[in-house]
């Protein structure tokens, strides 16, 4: 259950009751959560920023702490709304920037460094929403299934975009 008055997630081991705290509670201000099974990926949207955290890490009880990629003082995301990590790659929507950001490995962008691939934009510095073969138009909903990056566009354009990742 996600709450974006108060930028949580509620997280429960099965169905919840009304008398039913939840198990855990995840930072995220949009209910956009992903998960492959070994890591779990959530937006703080207002924050520019995407978190990552190890499902171990939240099956165990602990409380779990996030890997940080972007962040209000690091500029790389302006309203992310999506995010997939899949094995070691990570797909970040980065909406209004017009752009899909990808990593090989996750770990680099939580070290800090550039994306390996930048889709709808030629570098990082350009940011201009565009309608086109190679553009797009404030990308959101994303899902890699093992061949192919899906895009959902957020308003203005409402295009699902294909990209062949190879």
């Amino acid at each position: 259950f996600a709450s974006t008055t108060d930028n949580k997630t509620f997280v429960w081991e099965k169905i919840p009751t009304t008398d039913l705290p939840p198990k855990y509670t995840v930072n995220a201000s949009l209910p956009a959560m992903h998960s492959d099974g070994t890591y779990l990926s959530s937006v703080s949207m207002f924050e520019h920023q995407v978190n990552i955290y190890r499902v171990a890490d939240l099956l165990s009880g602990s409380v779990p702490q996030p890997m940080k990629v972007g962040g209000p003082r690091a500029g790389l995301f302006n309203l992310p709304m999506g995010a997939v990590i899949r094995g070691k790659q990570l797909f970040v929507a980065d909406t209004v920037f017009s752009r899909v950001l990808v990593w090989k490995n996750f770990e680099d962008a939580v070290a800090g460094k550039n994306p390996d691939v930048v889709l709808g934009e030629e570098n990082l510095e350009e940011h201009d929403p565009q309608i086109g073969k190679d553009k797009l138009f404030w990308p959101s909903g994303i899902d890699y299934d093992g061949s192919y990056l899906w895009i959902g566009e957020f308003k203005f354009s409402n295009r699902v975009v294909r990209f062949s990742v190879r």
